[in-house]
């Protein structure tokens, strides 16, 4: 399944600088926020202690209905809590794609390496991209 970790550069205590990853993003870490109606705890649930939530959590279709959403959780937190709790395993990697930052044109270079059999192979720019919001 593809995926893109992004990296970037950390300074430590010392001053000494090394890479780590900045965010994540793969189709499977998209929560699925959508809601659908008639799911939901009533506002007397607390009267009934909660009954209904045990029953709730376990339709996994349903549970955008019973959370409130949280803009703040970010794939690359739900990437790291699997990865930290073993849930989440990284077999390998077949393709790396490299993303550089041109400062003060607010865009990015996309590059990739290709392997041929011809005089043609390398690092080359494949794409120039506005940069993500907030970078």
């Amino acid at each position: 399944m593809a995926g893109t970790l992004r990296m970037a550069m950390k300074q430590h205590k010392n001053g000494a600088y090394s890479w780590a990853i900045a965010s994540a993003s793969m189709p499977f870490l998209e929560l699925g926020w959508e809601q659908g109606s008639g799911y939901f705890f009533s506002s007397e649930s607390h009267e009934t202690g909660f009954l209904h939530v045990e029953k709730a959590l376990k339709a996994p279709e349903q549970l955008p209905n019973y959370f409130i959403k949280n803009p703040e959780l970010s794939n690359t937190e739900l990437f790291f809590v699997l990865m930290r709790n073993k849930l989440l395993k990284i077999e390998g990697m077949d393709d790396k794609t490299y993303y550089f930052a041109i400062p003060g044109l607010q865009k990015q270079i996309l590059l990739r390496e290709f392997v041929r059999k011809t005089s043609n192979s390398g690092w080359l720019i494949t794409k120039i991209l506005p940069l993500p919001a907030g970078q």
